[in-house]
């Protein structure tokens, strides 16, 4: 019975980073084609983006990403990106 549990946590667990990677690159897109300045917010059918630049320094522009599943799930990632 544990054998069970332990295989539904973890394919659970393993959905939740598919879907945190798919937000991820939905993100890193919007920020190379979006023309419109952060911060931006995007909803998906498997959940939600926050876009903001919490940082300027000369030549380069951080972008800090907010992802959450529509789960539950949630990660925060800062993308650096050459001007």
């Amino acid at each position: 019975m544990n054998q069970i549990q332990n295989l539904k946590r973890t394919h659970h667990l393993n959905e939740e980073q598919y879907k945190l990677e798919w937000l991820y690159q939905k993100a890193y897109a919007k920020i190379l084609e979006e023309k419109e300045a952060p911060p931006l917010s995007f909803t998906f059918p498997d959940g939600t983006i926050n876009i903001t630049v919490p940082y300027i320094k000369p030549d380069r522009t951080i972008y800090q990403i907010k992802m959450t599943t529509d789960t539950g799930g949630y990660r925060e990632v800062h993308v650096e990106l050459p001007d």
